[in-house]
């Protein structure tokens, strides 16, 4: 008799600032109830970047694993191997960095290595100075910075290189220059200057998920005339937030030799 291993393979779907937990994968209330169980082997992430993977139904934290970076067919560790029951989306953060009153980002210094996983560095300086840091603003505690550049006129606007399937920016590049709110680039209005940025950020990963600026016209920066600027890929509907999200978990069986060979 053939010692052939079916494996149940999911094909998931992040849902978009949403961290709604996942139907269980074989379509039963509980992980140990129906003929297929919680026999997950192997998954594959269709759109996003993370998702928490657990041994038993939510709120129990206990098999709690997480996968990212590679968009392969994932085999899962052997202690999960055969127990997953529910999977959701992973955790993000909203964080906001906004200069002091009177002050404006003169100078950015950012992880340019590491996909902006190590964070990035503002500088604020009133705008009559190029050199007396009146406060740094970091992304999070564990930051790496690799590059930075200055606007001794005040920086204008970030251009953000994004990995779409991911939902992911990866690289940035700060300008001096005024420019269009295109795409995933973000910009002042003309006379404004940036004070601040809003990012949103996931847990597990550090990876940036979203990406605005904080501009402002008035040398003292007070709180009503600072404007935030959205891209544009934040106004409009993303495939990902079109997922309803009880029909987000897709499951196949697979012949292992077969899943070996893909």
């Amino acid at each position: 008799m053939s010692n052939l291993c079916i494996i149940l393979l999911a094909i998931l779907t992040t849902v978009h600032g949403n961290g709604a937990y996942f139907p269980d994968l074989d379509q039963y209330r509980y992980g140990t109830v129906g003929p297929l169980r919680n026999r997950i082997s192997s998954f594959k992430i269709d759109i996003g970047s993370c998702v928490e993977a657990y041994e038993n139904d939510p709120p129990d934290p206990n098999g709690q694993w997480f996968w990212t970076d590679n968009r392969n067919y994932k085999s899962i560790s052997c202690h999960m191997d055969n127990k997953i029951s529910t999977m959701k989306s992973c955790g993000r953060n909203m964080v906001d960095l906004k200069c002091p009153r009177g002050t404006f980002v003169k100078r950015i210094e950012w992880d340019g290595s590491n996909r902006l996983k190590g964070g990035l560095k503002l500088r604020c300086m009133p705008f009559s100075s190029n050199t007396t840091t009146v406060a740094t603003l970091n992304l999070h505690a564990n930051l790496a910075t690799t590059r930075a550049k200055n606007c001794f006129n005040g920086m204008k606007g970030l251009q953000f290189a994004r990995i779409i399937p991911w939902e992911v920016n990866y690289a940035l590049n700060p300008d001096c220059n005024l420019g269009s709110t295109l795409h995933y680039n973000v910009y002042c209005e003309d006379g404004d200057a940036m004070v601040g940025v809003k990012m949103e950020v996931e847990n597990h990963t550090q990876y940036i998920k979203t990406s605005s600026i904080y501009c402002s016209t008035s040398g003292n920066g007070s709180e009503p005339e600072v404007k935030l600027v959205e891209p544009l890929y934040k106004r409009d509907v993303t495939r990902s937030e079109k997922i309803q999200t009880g029909k987000v978990a897709i499951a196949v069986l697979l012949d292992k030799r077969k899943l070996q060979s893909l």
